[in-house]
């Protein structure tokens, strides 16, 4: 049985890939692992580029999705992949754009499941550039109220995209980015959290969870919500899940979304149609009907 296996959701961007790769292989207690990277179709063939360059490395395996499935599909041909050819303790799923800074992190996974026993373990997901801790998420944006809200605003905003855009490009002059105070203060109150919905850029599954589940993301969407559905379905079946700040991995945000819309007006709408899209399907899981 490995240790723990790394899957590695790749889309376009190669750099952030490779590097994800070497960090890994830089962590200590590295002999049982194996690192599966998922290729999402990337139209610019840097999939099939992997593919070449980890041809001979026992650690990798690359994976060539048929389509860009988006990133529940993705992790989830990923997890299948995992599941029908390997056995492991732990299970980590991450971005291409996550670095592996803790060298400690497998020994330390090890431990802390000993002690609780977890499902699910997130990590303190931190983004150097703009200097935040995305993990966890906020819990009140998984509630069904706010769910109705975000489909209502983000409906109107994409039927008067235009003036929209206007808006947000004139209105974020006054309001670019969070002060140092500010990330100061939210540095402080980290701490560790029992079932609460954790960023989905780097996710730890032990093996309790894989044996249990046939999907790592259900219901599948392209992106968003798939943390809140994951935290949903914890708490329904009374899965441990947790927090642990005392694990940080780094996050180069956007990395691989960037690459798909090549303007910043174009990316907003195509976040905002994929938002819309995945809390509608979230809503119905809410209420029941998936």
């Amino acid at each position: 049985m490995l240790d723990v296996i790394f899957v590695i959701l790749h889309y376009n961007t190669i750099d952030e890939t490779i590097n994800c790769v070497k960090s890994i292989k830089e962590l200590k207690d590295n002999k049982k692992i194996k690192i599966i990277i998922v290729d999402n179709k990337s139209p610019n063939n840097t999939g099939i580029e992997l593919e070449e360059m980890y041809k001979d490395d026992e650690l990798v395996d690359v994976l060539l999705n048929d389509n860009n499935s988006g990133f529940s599909r993705g992790n989830n041909y990923g997890y299948t992949y995992m599941k029908e050819k390997y056995d492991t303790k732990f299970a980590i799923f991450c971005n291409n754009d996550i670095i592996f800074n803790d060298r400690e992190i497998i020994e330390k996974i090890k431990n802390i499941y000993k002690k609780e026993k977890f499902y699910v373990l997130g990590p303190d997901v931190y983004n150097p550039r703009c200097d935040i801790h995305q993990s966890p998420i906020p819990i009140v944006n998984s509630k069904l109220w706010r769910v109705n809200i975000t489909i209502f605003l983000n409906k109107l905003a994409l039927t008067f995209f235009g003036f929209y855009w206007f808006l947000v490009t004139h209105l974020s002059r006054n309001n670019k980015n969070k002060t140092n105070e500010e990330n100061k203060i939210q540095e402080v109150k980290l701490e560790r959290k029992n079932n609460v919905p954790m960023m989905g850029a780097c996710l730890i599954f032990s093996n309790d969870f894989v044996k249990e589940r046939e999907k790592v993301f259900e219901p599948e969407t392209f992106m968003y919500y798939e943390e809140y559905m994951l935290h949903n379905w914890c708490v329904k079946n009374n899965k441990n899940t947790i927090f642990e700040p005392d694990i940080t991995v780094y996050h180069n945000d956007g990395m691989a979304t960037n690459s798909i819309k090549d303007t910043e007006k174009n990316k907003c709408r195509f976040r905002m149609e994929k938002i819309l899209e995945s809390a509608k399907i979230y809503r119905k899981r809410l209420k029941g009907k998936i």
